[in-house]
């Protein structure tokens, strides 16, 4: 059975999602795993199984890994968690991404926010 049947049968409509990004691919900045978890999380949020964050963070993993699209190992941790982190796993299969949610200073995130800058070389990853 096809998700689009699975939720017509368990919410009463189908899916359609459309995408674009003007990001060139392998650009490392985790552009498809982002995708992933915010489908899967409005996917679940339709059928009432939420995800919670290493939830969501493993699912995308396992979805990334059948699309053989290359990312997924870390890259959703960045873009759906918020705030800074440290991600981590060991490495082993199968993976286990562990992450944490960083208690920063205010003043700390003001320094950082003057210094820091987002450079692309125009060569992806």
């Amino acid at each position: 059975m096809t998700l689009s049947e699975q939720l017509a049968i368990s919410v009463g409509s189908s899916l359609f999602i459309a995408s674009k990004s003007t990001l060139p691919q392998g650009s490392g900045l985790g552009t498809s795993s982002i995708l992933a978890g915010v489908v899967l999380s409005a996917i679940g949020e339709c059928v009432d199984v939420p995800y919670d964050a290493n939830g969501l963070t493993h699912a995308v993993l396992q979805l990334e890994q059948l699309l053989t699209t290359g990312g997924g190992w870390q890259d959703q941790v960045g873009g759906l968690i918020g705030g800074a982190k440290l991600a981590r796993c060991a490495a082993s299969l199968p993976l286990q991404v562990h992450s944490a949610t960083l208690n920063m200073h205010p003043e700390f995130i003001e320094v950082l926010n003057r210094h820091m800058v987002l450079v692309f070389t125009g060569r992806p990853r």
